[in-house]
C-alpha cells in the first residue's frame, strides 16, 4: 500500500503592522492509503509446441503478448469499477464517485445527465499530476513495478498435476493509483448509450462536459488531463 497526505485546508495568513508579529497558520491534512494491486502471471508453452514451432522465439512472444493485453484489460477494469473491499485491489473511479449530488447537481465531482435504464454509462475526466491524481508502484523499483523475465525450460504440472516441462515466462506487474484532490476526477453519469437523449447526441448535454472540465483542479489544461469513455460514447463525441 501508499500513504499520502491529503490537504484539507490552506493557511490563512493575515497581514501584519510594523513592529508587530504575523499570525501563525498551518493548514490541515488526512492521511490517505492506497493499494497497490500484484498481477503475477506465468507464461508456461509447452516444450514439445516451442519446439515444433517454425519461429519459437515468435511463438513465444506472442503468448507473452497476449498475457500482457489480459493484464492490460484487467487493469483497466479495476482503475474504473475496482472495489477495495476485493483485497488487494485498487479503488476505481465509478467507486471513488459513486453518488450524485442533490438533484443531480455538480456538487460531488459527480453530475448525471438523467438516463434511465439498462444501458447506462459514465464518462470520467481525470487530472494526473503529483498534486492530483498518480499512479503507484513499490517503493524502489527499478522498472516502476512492472517486469517481464524468461524463466527458461522448467518442469510444470498440468490441472490434473501431471508434470511436463514447458518455456516458462514471468509477467509482474504492480500498480495502484492515489487521489491527493477529490477534484481530479470529474464524473458525468447516467448517460443513455443508445437513443438521442440522455447523452450525448443532444447538444444540450455536450456542455456537462465543459462544466466537468472546469471543475479539474487546473480547468483541463494541465499535461496530463484525459477523458475516459466508452466506444459508444466516443462516436457521438466525434460526431458532434
Amino acid at each position: 500500500s501508499h500513504v499520502a497526505a491529503r490537504q484539507d485546508s490552506l493557511p490563512e495568513p493575515a497581514a501584519r503592522n510594523f513592529n508587530t508579529g504575523g499570525n501563525k497558520v498551518h493548514g490541515e491534512v488526512t492521511q490517505v492509503r492506497e493499494n497497490i494491486s500484484l498481477l503475477d502471471m506465468q507464461v508456461e508453452v509447452d516444450e514439445a509446441l516451442v519446439d515444433h514451432a517454425p519461429n519459437p522465439a515468435q511463438l513465444m512472444n506472442n503468448e507473452i503478448a497476449m498475457h500482457a493485453e489480459g493484464a492490460a484489460q484487467k487493469l483497466a477494469y479495476w482503475f474504473i469499477y475496482g472495489d477495495v473491499t476485493e483485497p488487494r485491489v485498487p479503488q476505481g473511479f465509478a467507486r471513488r464517485r459513486s453518488a450524485l449530488g442533490a438533484n443531480g447537481s455538480r456538487a460531488t465531482n459527480c453530475a448525471g445527465l438523467g438516463g434511465t435504464g439498462s444501458d447506462l454509462t459514465s464518462v470520467y475526466f481525470v487530472e494526473w499530476s503529483p498534486t492530483g491524481m498518480y499512479l503507484i508502484y513499490p517503493k524502489g523499483a527499478p522498472t516502476m513495478g512492472i517486469t517481464s523475465e524468461r524463466k527458461g525450460l522448467q518442469r510444470v504440472t498440468d490441472s490434473s498435476n501431471a508434470p511436463y516441462y514447458a518455456y516458462c515466462h514471468q509477467l509482474k506487474i504492480e500498480l495502484g493509483m492515489c487521489e491527493v484532490d477529490p477534484r481530479a476526477i470529474q464524473r458525468i453519469a447516467n448517460i443513455e448509450s443508445s437513443g438521442a437523449t440522455n447523452n450525448f447526441v443532444d447538444s444540450d448535454k455536450v456542455r456537462e462536459l465543459v462544466y466537468g472540465m472546469n471543475r479539474l483542479p487546473r480547468f483541463g489544461s494541465a499535461p496530463g488531463t484525459y477523458l475516459y469513455v466508452n466506444r459508444t460514447t466516443k462516436s457521438q463525441l466525434d460526431i458532434y
